[in-house]
């Protein structure tokens, strides 16, 4: 997790995934306000040198959550008509991995 924020590209990936959940989050009537993307990315940065859960499932060539995390927010962006692609993305890389 650690190598993964201190990396530019997947941090900006994390980050584009929290945007589109918050974006997402707020249409069905959940706000977390203002500081909340500031706070969610702080919280993952202080996460520390662990492997994610859903790394340890594909390590283990078991099905991860996907579907419960970004694939839910693609879900919803479909419903709520607000464009979801890093989300949508990584729900359909994730997948194709479980598949192998």
């Amino acid at each position: 997790m650690k190598e993964a924020m201190e990396f530019e590209y997947t941090r900006t990936l994390a980050v584009k995934i929290l945007k589109e959940g918050l974006e997402v989050a707020k249409a069905d009537g959940y706000d977390f306000g203002s500081e909340a993307l500031a706070q969610f990315t702080l919280y993952l940065e202080k996460g520390g040198a662990h492997k994610p859960s859903m790394l340890i499932d594909v390590e283990n060539k078991r099905p991860t959550e996907i579907d419960f995390m970004s694939g839910a927010i693609a879900r919803y962006g479909e419903i709520y008509e607000i464009p979801t692609p890093v989300n949508s993305t990584f729900t359909g890389l994730l997948k194709a991995l479980e598949n192998q």
